[in-house]
């Protein structure tokens, strides 16, 4: 496979190019710049789900039945910052299948029973999401580090499902709209002539109104906190405490430092059975069935968060933390090993090989990165330097980074017996 990009009309594209693929695939992110606000957060996710639900030539019956008969998939989905749309179909099949997701773009019906039906749902979804103590523990995390006009700051269900009543056809209309005034981000995979087809395409679409605004990107930090801090929500039906434990990472993707932090909090937290949290606290232990560490919203523009996922019963909560905290600690003063920096290298080496292997995965990696603003020569270089990192230089990053003595606890379920106990306990570390 590799790999080439250009910017023309409104659309950043980036091709991943094998020879004799039958496989299409892209993925399209629209930037939703508009001022964070409850209303806006509504509208991402309403507009994603009904940008599926009909066009000027088909029904949502007739719009899946038509991919169904073509073994293609088209999917939208909404975050914090992007309308996402995806596609996936052979190549025999693609240019029905992008014939389809034009038809879907520039010809919405947005229908007002459509409509009814998805803020439906979506209250009923937010109604249900007050008992998700994973999804609630890592909001009030998250919360506890942004201020409120940051655009990864959440706003509370209630306030959600109070504004999603207040939304029209209209509002879904103007949102519709806004979104040819951005910047377009393109990944295609497949043969070169498949990823021709596609990118010209979106292009076109893209061109059904040439209004653009093209602004320089705002340099986004969080609220570190410099001591450790502990939130909890009791939802009494759970069995388990669900926990986001973290702080701000002071780091953009650029920064020198960065390549050193997270080869270090991978030596610590690292998805699977090779980190040190999973092989103590875990594994050892016994304690909890996962504890896994991320570095999110971190990009060329944005501090993002460290942050360790994991859940523990109330019996077993006041060790679980004071065995994770340990390990920050230990990670943070004492560093790792010779040991762990040969075995990680590897580790981290058959990751990025692997994805070399699989076009999904590697169309995945490719427009992950242009989101964050990489392009694949800052890929490059970033592997490079995981493949040159050193025991001093990883040692270094820890100690700047990852503060045991700040620490955000964010926890939800059952927590009404063990708060004051965990009170006692974060105090005293």
């Amino acid at each position: 496979m590799h790999t080439t990009s250009k910017q023309t009309n409104g659309v950043s594209a980036v091709r991943i190019i094998r020879d004799n693929e039958r496989l299409a695939v892209c993925k399209i992110s629209i930037p939703n710049k508009d001022a964070h606000s409850p209303k806006n957060d509504v509208l991402r996710t309403i507009y994603s789900e009904l940008l599926l639900s009909g066009s000027k030539d088909f029904s949502r019956e007739t719009l899946h039945d038509a991919l169904a008969k073509l073994g293609s998939e088209i999917c939208v989905h909404a975050d914090a910052k992007n309308i996402s749309i995806s596609l996936d179909a052979l190549d025999i099949t693609l240019t029905k299948t992008l014939k389809i997701l034009t038809n879907v773009i520039i010809f919405p019906t947005f229908k007002d029973s459509e409509l009814k039906q998805v803020k439906e749902h979506l209250i009923n979804s937010l109604v249900l999401e007050k008992e998700n103590a994973r999804s609630r523990a890592h909001q009030q995390f998250v919360s506890a580090l942004t201020s409120v006009d940051d655009f990864r700051h959440p706003f509370s269900i209630d306030t959600l499902i109070s504004e999603v009543a207040q939304i029209n056809r209209d509002d879904i209309k103007a949102f519709h709209t806004s979104l040819w005034r951005q910047n377009w981000l393109l990944t295609s995979g497949g043969t070169d002539k498949t990823c021709a087809t596609i990118e010209n395409i979106v292009i076109n679409i893209r061109r059904c109104d040439d209004t653009q605004v093209m602004e320089a990107p705002i340099k986004l930090t969080g609220l570190s906190v410099s001591r450790c801090t502990l939130s909890l929500i009791d939802i009494p039906h759970r069995q388990n405490i669900e926990f986001s434990i973290g702080n701000v990472l002071p780091l953009f993707r650029s920064d020198p430092d960065f390549p050193a932090f997270s080869f270090g909090f991978n030596v610590l937290a690292l998805p699977g059975f090779s980190g040190r949290l999973m092989s103590t606290v875990r594994a050892k232990e016994g304690l909890t069935y996962s504890i896994y560490g991320y570095i999110e919203s971190c990009t060329l523009s944005e501090q993002g968060f460290w942050r360790i996922v994991t859940f523990f019963s109330p019996k077993d909560v006041e060790k679980g933390i004071m065995s994770t905290t340990r390990e920050i600690t230990r990670m943070c003063e004492k560093g790792m090993s010779n040991d762990e920096l040969r075995r990680f290298k590897a580790i981290l080496h058959t990751r990025f090989v692997l994805a070399e292997d699989s076009l999904l995965k590697k169309v995945s990696e490719a427009h992950s990165l242009s989101l964050i603003g990489f392009s694949q020569q800052d890929f490059t270089k970033y592997k490079q330097d995981i493949e040159n990192m050193t025991v001093a230089k990883v040692n270094t990053a820890m100690k700047k980074y990852l503060s045991p003595k700040a620490i955000v606890f964010s926890g939800a379920g059952p927590t009404q017996s063990i708060t004051k106990v965990l009170k006692k306990a974060i105090s005293r570390i």
